[in-house]
């Protein structure tokens, strides 16, 4: 049986405790809960080069032409980049007809070669003579 001196010699110890360490004491209890409730999720991927595009020939050359008729050309675009490419065409040819191609919105897939063909449609009124113009292959962002 505790005699008296050592009952009154713990109390005396207990309001001895620093309130400090008390509360550092519930701060590390309910870290370690939240702890313990963690999710890690893992990110990774690769930084790759974008869709380059190289087109060949180079130049499309439509040779004499008729007012009114329709000529077709084709030539290979091949996506040098690590991406796919989706692709459009604008131009600049009002004045001598429209051109059209056959690969609008479409993707070309990355290290692949596509063979596509152009379409020039000349109009009744084409003006005579010698005639140059310019079509962009665009990549859609």
């Amino acid at each position: 049986m505790p005699n008296k001196n050592s009952l009154s010699f713990f109390k005396r110890k207990v309001k001895r405790i620093p309130i400090w360490l008390i509360t550092i004491s519930i701060i590390a209890l309910v870290a370690s809960a939240y702890a313990v409730h963690e999710l890690t999720i893992p990110q990774s991927g690769k930084v790759v080069t974008p869709a380059t595009l190289v087109v060949s020939p180079d130049t499309i050359l439509w040779g004499d032409v008729l007012q009114g008729k329709t000529y077709t050309k084709q030539c290979d675009i091949t996506n040098t980049g690590e991406m796919p490419a989706v692709l459009n065409m604008t131009y600049e040819v009002a004045y001598i007809g429209t051109l059209t191609w056959d690969f609008e919105g479409q993707t070309i897939e990355a290290g692949s070669t596509v063979t596509v063909s152009f379409t020039l449609t000349t109009s009744e009124s084409a003006p005579l003579g010698d005639f140059s113009f310019d079509a962009y292959i665009n990549i859609v962002e």
